[in-house]
């Protein structure tokens, strides 16, 4: 029996690698396509493959080889085609536009070759391995009932989850996992809202319109975390919290300003921004990429580089496909032992500024609990000794005052090493609440949540761009994504847009956790900001 459970586990190991292979490989001929071993992702699939093996009957192997292949598949031809990983709210397409999915699949029939290959290759393994174990494996009860139970249970979570991002793919994972995930939640969610007669709303697609192309230049996006103007002395803060940034106030090149946030929770907010995205529910344009920041800037000719100090999952439809160098912090930890901001100062002092680049630096270090996301020598403000209030306001405080240091050193920089005119942006993916009406954290519907800063500085800029965003009035997440949109020489237009009104999106991508509407008037004087819930 040990041999044959020796022989079993081999095999299952065996198979789950073939199974990973296409994604492997054909990561190999398409650079944009991100995936990676995961090791934890690998062991699940294991799991799966060591009932796999055990099964008896030649056609259920096939069966579930089929279904798999499917999963394989459609994933590696969506993204071949669209160049983008399948969303839960796309699975529906494939039952209700068949005719166009077909038509648009021969007309990239080339294209088509890598994936199917790598495919047929892969599965042909796996029944070899299969056919060559057969009197050696272990016997299983029933085999394919447990696979079959197995494949319920994501449908079952998805039926009641509140938070759907979680069904989302993530970058860096394989096909198998990630269309298995949004396949689960279309039929363990989506359909059964459908039937219940949940209404989803459609919107008109945006439209870029490509303007004089602009001088060579470079833009740089530094989107923090976690960081409410509140607690930054740049804002009128009663504690030294930005030195640096303070510093800069009498610099013609500065502008700071009040800003709102599009979501309060990174998942939504981070591919809200970089999507120039105004509504909190539509999910079409998320995913269709139609005025993606990344995307707009590829097609200028621009190097592109997105690094993160957090993880790939967060960069979900966010536009890293069109990132020539993307970097997240399990890279990051490989590459500097530690997955802390400094990284993106040493990142970014690699980039050639000679060149017209587009820079997303995205950072950690005021997430919660704080004190992980700082070095000692950032410990200002005392730590020791105190009641839970003040710990957390001074551990807070301690991380804004390493953020302003991230951010004076990116400056610094591009002041050295830049020859090109170089517009850096900062803004947080939302705010922080740090004990307000007793309440800490960001993933609730509070409009204070959506108070951030919004910072802007030029190295050899152009001074009639300078004055365009000082001019901006409370501007919005959506707003501040058009102006670097402008910068790229660039207009989105949005049909579904109404003057003056903007959103703030709930902690769901697709809006399912409410969000909060604003009403300001041209001068930026809010006139209305108020929670809706779903």
């Amino acid at each position: 029996m040990s041999r044959r459970l020796l022989v079993h586990v081999f095999a299952a190991f065996v198979v789950a690698f073939l199974l990973l292979l296409p994604d492997l490989l054909y990561g190999q001929v398409n650079e944009a396509y991100r995936t990676r071993l995961h090791p934890d992702e690998f062991g699940g699939l294991l799991v799966v493959t060591f009932f796999l093996v055990a099964l008896r009957s030649g056609w259920l192997l096939g069966i579930a080889l089929a279904f798999m292949g499917l999963l394989q598949l459609s994933q590696l031809l969506h993204f071949a085609y669209f160049g983008t990983l399948i969303a839960p709210h796309e699975v529906g397409l494939f039952f209700e536009e068949q005719a166009e999915i077909w038509e648009s699949l021969v007309g990239v029939a080339p294209y088509m070759a890598y994936p199917v290959t790598f495919l047929a290759v892969s599965y042909a393994g796996v029944i070899l391995v299969w056919r060559a174990i057969r009197r050696h494996r272990i016997n299983l009860v029933c085999p394919s009932l447990i696979l079959l139970a197995m494949l319920a249970i994501m449908p079952i979570k998805a039926h009641s989850i509140a938070k759907p991002q979680k069904f989302y793919p993530d970058p860096k994972s394989g096909s198998l996992k990630n269309t298995y995930y949004a396949v689960s939640f279309y039929f363990g969610n989506i359909l059964p809202g459908k039937l219940d007669g949940r209404e989803v709303k459609n919107y008109m697609p945006y439209r870029l319109v490509e303007h004089e192309a602009p001088s060579p230049a470079n833009v740089v996006v530094i989107l923090g975390e976690s960081l409410g103007r509140s607690h930054m002395g740049l804002f009128g803060y009663d504690r030294d919290t930005t030195p640096n940034l303070s510093a800069l106030k009498g610099d013609t090149n500065f502008v700071y300003l009040p800003a709102i946030a599009g979501g309060i929770s990174t998942k939504a907010s981070v591919p809200l921004f970089f999507n120039v995205q105004r509504e909190p529910d539509n999910v079409q344009h998320m995913y269709r990429y139609e005025t993606n920041l990344l995307k707009m800037a590829k097609e200028r000719g621009m190097v592109t580089h997105f690094v993160t100090t957090q993880t790939s999952h967060l960069t979900t439809y966010s536009g890293t496909e069109h990132a020539d160098h993307y970097l997240t912090k399990e890279n990051l930890e490989k590459l500097y032992g530690t997955s802390l901001d400094e990284v993106l100062v040493k990142e970014f002092d690699k980039v050639d500024l000679a060149r017209p680049s587009f820079v997303v630096l995205h950072q950690r270090a005021s997430h919660s609990p704080y004190q992980n996301n700082y070095p000692p020598e950032f410990q200002h403000f005392p730590t020791q000794g105190l009641g839970k209030h003040e710990f957390i306001a001074n551990t807070y405080d301690n991380s804004v005052r390493y953020t302003d240091h991230i951010v004076g050193e990116v400056i610094r920089i591009a002041r050295a090493k830049s020859r090109l005119p170089t517009y850096i942006f900062f803004t947080p993916d939302h705010g922080e609440l740090i004990g307000v009406d007793g309440k800490y954290g960001h993933t609730m519907l509070d409009t204070r949540v959506a108070e951030v800063p919004f910072v802007f500085y030029a190295v050899h800029g152009d001074a009639t761009k300078v004055e365009a965003i000082r001019n901006l009035r409370l501007p919005t997440h959506y707003e501040i994504g058009k102006t670097i949109a402008a910068m790229l020489g660039y207009e989105v237009v949005n049909p579904n847009e109404e003057p003056g009104t903007y959103f703030t999106n709930g902690a769901n991508l697709d809006g399912s956790a409410g969000h909060m509407t604003l009403k300001k008037d041209a001068e930026g004087r809010i006139q209305s900001f108020k929670v809706e819930l779903p």
